[in-house]
């Protein structure tokens, strides 16, 4: 019997200079099942960072991390612990796949933000050799490129101001669950949930794909 294989679907919130303040992440198998979660705020960020989080776009998500911390949802520690955790949970689980939508700025922001809080002896979030597949180029050579997809768009007006059907996560989702009002939570864990279901309604296309990033996946959707 063939050896199940794990991914760590990862997503995480920045600041407008690309500071991760919010880290999520599952381990998960490639049929959406999900067998371990975690949730962490970064205080180095988020409390030591007071003029990144000045901005009335970051401010508002204040309340929503005080009682989601309240309530046990996250915890509130260093970037450095939360990537200890990764590499633990990487580890256990044999994993050698993240995946998220939009990978690039998942993992150049978090190299970013590693490297801004050592002081630059860490410059890399996630072990060496990691491999790395974006969730949203997978969904745009699978599910999102269909007829049905674009015309549900289109009547949906999932259409950018300059007439491009949109290829976002939020947009996806709405397609694969049939709720055609779902919105995202914007916080890395809640977010998380949802790319992993879409990562399992690509790979159960069973169609060929890329997995690894290509430029700009949404022109592929376009009509």
């Amino acid at each position: 019997m063939a050896k199940k294989k794990f991914v760590l679907v990862v997503d995480v919130e920045g600041t407008s200079h690309g500071y991760v303040y919010d880290v999520g992440f599952a381990v998960a198998d490639l049929y959406g099942n999900v067998y371990d979660t975690f949730s962490g705020i970064v205080s180095e960020v988020i409390i030591g960072m007071p003029a990144e989080m000045a901005t009335a776009h970051y401010v508002k998500k204040m309340p929503i991390y005080v009682e989601k911390i309240n309530h046990g949802e996250t915890v509130c520690i260093g970037l450095h612990s939360i990537r200890d955790k990764v590499f633990e949970v990487m580890e256990r689980y044999g994993i050698n796949t993240v995946c998220a939508y939009h990978v690039k700025y998942d993992r150049d922001n978090l190299n970013r933000t590693i490297s801004i809080v050592s002081n630059g002896f860490v410059t890399s979030f996630f072990p060496e050799n990691t491999i790395f597949w974006d969730i949203w180029g997978m969904a745009c050579e699978t599910i999102l490129k269909t007829k049905r997809y674009a015309t549900q768009a289109i009547e949906n007006g999932w259409v950018s101001n300059s007439g491009n059907i949109r290829s976002g996560a939020e947009f996806a989702y709405r397609y694969i669950s049939g709720n055609e009002v779902f919105e995202e939570e914007h916080t890395g864990l809640a977010d998380v949930l949802i790319e992993t279901a879409i990562l399992a309604a690509t790979i159960a296309t069973h169609k060929k794909m890329t997995r690894t990033e290509i430029p700009q996946p949404w022109r592929l959707i376009q009509k």
